[in-house]
């Protein structure tokens, strides 16, 4: 259902091409896929249960023209399943690695960033959530990641999602931590 109403909405827009996984590869794999077929400079984020404003992209892009930047992300309003705004979430001007061990608070959905700086396999196909996280660890011990002080996305907080499912994110963050990132126990527990 999805599915139609996007083909329907964009069949029009020249160079934009839908791609459909034989079966269900997961996110990781999925989003691996769709950068690895992109040709252009910039790849943004979107959840299908996320929503961009209007001209979040516009807005970015320009930004990110005029001042140089590689990577942008932006504030975000958090949103219920009807809709109902239930939170903001405030973004830093700049994230260092430090920064993103300490709380992780890049919303995939608000995130575009030049494809150069990635990766030929982003994001970790190993891990049901914190993947993005993994990449944005990555990324921050070769450039910076700039905020800009807009509200641009809407996350949409669902409870029965994978990002609300405590114990796989307990799981994952053992493995950015201690496989991925390489930190001790001690470091863990903090």
């Amino acid at each position: 259902e999805k599915l139609n109403f996007i083909k329907k909405k964009i069949y029009k827009i020249k160079d934009v091409k839908i791609i459909v996984n034989s079966e269900n590869f997961g996110v990781s794999k999925s989003r691996n896929i769709g950068i690895n077929k992109a040709r252009g400079k910039y790849i943004a984020f979107l959840d299908c249960d996320d929503i961009w404003i209007k001209k979040k992209l516009e807005i970015q892009v320009k930004l990110m023209k005029k001042k140089k930047i590689i990577f942008l992300h932006s504030n975000y309003l958090i949103i219920n399943k009807s809709d109902h705004l239930i939170g903001k979430m405030k973004i830093k001007k700049e994230l260092s690695y430090k920064d993103l061990l300490e709380s992780c608070d890049v919303g995939l959905s608000t995130v575009i960033l030049e494809k150069k700086i990635l990766p030929k396999k982003p994001f970790p196909e190993n891990l049901k959530t914190k993947e993005d996280f993994v990449l944005w660890l990555k990324i921050s011990k070769r450039h910076k990641i700039i905020g800009i002080n807009k509200f641009l996305t809407k996350w949409r907080k669902l409870e029965n999602s994978l990002s609300s499912d405590v114990f796989q994110k307990i799981k994952d963050a053992f493995k950015v931590f201690y496989i991925y990132e390489k930190n001790n126990i001690f470091i863990l527990s903090y």
